[in-house]
């Protein structure tokens, strides 16, 4: 079974199939997100759209229409638009409440629109357990090529698979490959596959248990872009591919540069190596999902150590408690206040009572602490002493 290690893993692509009269020319950063992607249920599941343009406006919904009616009689009120929390990205999230149950099974869209034109992203989430699950999530191929969809199975086989094509069953395909000959943009799609036994109705779909994977077919032959497809294409460099509206090299999760040619840099990855992460030691994430291979660096937490310590927190974990006067924040890292301890308190993170918590000195006298419970007394008269006390 294909290991997930990270809900940054997801189906992520842009539209490259699309009527080219109904897209400007740009090709918008955006990023659709399902936090948890494969994973045990909690008590939500988010879809978050995250991108780096100027949005006017940004939509969330089911890829497939059977979802519709499920998917918007669950909408209200749960949609946020602004930062996408708690990771602090721009864009917008909704969320599934827990009782939303198989409904967050599925593909779904982020549709934004902004100053770039429209961009369409979509993401699948998978129940987990399912017995099947894809060997790839997406795949892109060029009109006229040949491809072969792969599952892989963890189970004993039922009485029969199933696959289905955006919620229609596909007559003939009963294996865990399915192959297509001379590819159109019209096999561009969801793909489902699951098993079926003679005393199931609707067999593992059902049961939100089906493997779920995007087909993409470019409206051009292979190296071609253009309203004609008559422009050669830019050689894409690792999973590259190149956009037949704009010519452009898309490139996947964990490459940047005009031909793909770059891994994202040490605390970079994600589409456009555009998100952060911070891994202890300074080592480099994992540039498609953003996991660090040991722990998260001082100062932050998540599974793609990206969330900063909450206020009055700090260090390894966030174990560390910081004390800063006036209630300022700490330094995430090593606790240290910008402005100081709060009067009693002494320490790298102002943690250690000091003598002057007490008040010892009498008169008028001015406390300096120089240790934990040691201190001085500077006294009105310029002397000094233990509390000023006359005599």
């Amino acid at each position: 079974m294909m290991q997930v290690v990270s809900w940054w893993i997801a189906v992520v692509c842009v539209n490259l199939v699309a009527n080219p009269k109904s897209l400007t020319d740009a090709v918008m950063d955006v990023t659709l997100v399902i936090d948890p992607f494969i994973e045990e249920y909690n008590d939500r599941t988010y879809l978050k759209c995250v991108t780096g343009e100027e949005a006017y406006d940004i939509n969330f919904g089911p890829v497939l229409e059977s979802q519709q009616e499920q998917f918007y009689g669950l909408s209200s009120d749960q949609v946020v638009v602004g930062d996408v929390w708690p990771e602090g990205y721009r864009g917008a999230m909704y969320w599934f409440r827990q009782s939303a149950g198989g409904a967050r099974v599925g593909a779904f869209f982020c549709d934004v629109t902004g100053r770039g034109g429209k961009e369409r992203v979509t993401a699948a989430k998978m129940k987990p357990g399912a017995p099947i699950q894809p060997r790839v999530l997406t795949t892109t191929v060029s009109a006229g090529e040949s491809v072969t969809l792969n599952m892989t199975s963890s189970s004993e086989p039922a009485d029969r698979i199933e696959w289905r094509k955006d919620g229609d069953v596909l007559t003939g395909a009963d294996a865990l490959q399915f192959r297509l000959e001379d590819v159109r943009v019209e096999d561009s799609g969801i793909y489902e596959t699951y098993y079926v036994t003679n005393q199931t109705v609707g067999g593992g779909r059902a049961r939100a248990e089906q493997a779920i994977m995007r087909l993409l077919v470019r409206a051009c032959p292979v190296g071609l872009w253009g309203d004609e497809c008559s422009m050669k294409c830019p050689t894409c460099f690792n999973g590259g591919v190149c956009h037949p509206r704009t010519g452009v090299c898309v490139c996947p999760p964990g490459f940047n540069g005009p031909i793909c040619e770059k891994a994202c840099s040490p605390g970079t990855f994600g589409a456009g190596c555009s998100l952060t992460c911070h891994c202890e030691g300074g080592v480099s994430c994992n540039r498609f999902t953003g996991v660090c291979p040991a722990d998260c660096a001082p100062g932050y937490l998540g599974t793609n150590c990206q969330i900063e310590c909450k206020a009055g927190t700090y260090g390894l974990h966030c174990d560390g408690r910081c004390n800063c006067h006036g209630g300022v924040t700490c330094n995430i890292v090593d606790g240290s206040c910008p402005e100081g301890c709060p009067e009693g308190y002494m320490g790298p993170d102002c943690q250690e009572e000091n003598g002057c918590l007490s008040h010892p000195c009498m008169y008028g006298g001015t406390c300096h602490p120089i240790g934990q419970d040691r201190y001085y007394c500077r006294c009105t008269d310029g002397y000094i002493s233990r509390d000023c006390h006359p005599g």
